[in-house]
């Protein structure tokens, strides 16, 4: 399975998809490398960050995954190194069976390594909404 990205917010800039995140004064592009992308962007709080137009905010979108696991419809999260997920379902009977933990909140838990042989996911796209 590919390296997994972190459930949040993303859109296109000049063919590249970077995280987007919303600070008091509007969006902003962000971006982890040790090199700014290009000459506009400009280091804050020890990344790359770059204010984002109208139109790039129109195009974001929030990520998410949805699979299964053993054959069981789940919704995942990507811990921080892209490594482990954390799979939910409320499906309990048959998440139970297939050895995940049922919670108090309704629902059944597990964590497991990206190359779980059982595990198969899905990269949902959502549209931001306008002032979200």
């Amino acid at each position: 399975m590919t390296r997994l990205r972190a459930h949040r917010a993303y859109t296109d800039h000049n063919g590249t998809e970077y995280p987007i995140v919303r600070d008091r004064s509007g969006w902003l592009l962000v971006h982890e490398g040790a090199r700014a992308p290009t000459k506009e962007w400009r280091r804050h709080d020890g990344r790359w960050v770059r204010r984002a137009s109208p139109d790039e905010v129109a195009r974001g979108f929030r990520v998410s995954y949805r699979g299964s696991y053993r054959g069981v419809r789940v919704e995942a999260q990507v811990d921080q190194d892209g490594r482990r997920v954390l799979l939910w379902t409320t499906l309990l009977r048959a998440a139970v069976a297939v050895g995940m933990e049922q919670s108090d909140k309704g629902e059944a838990r597990l964590e497991v390594e990206m190359d779980d042989p059982g595990l198969s996911l899905t990269e949902v796209r959502t549209p931001l909404r306008r002032g979200r």
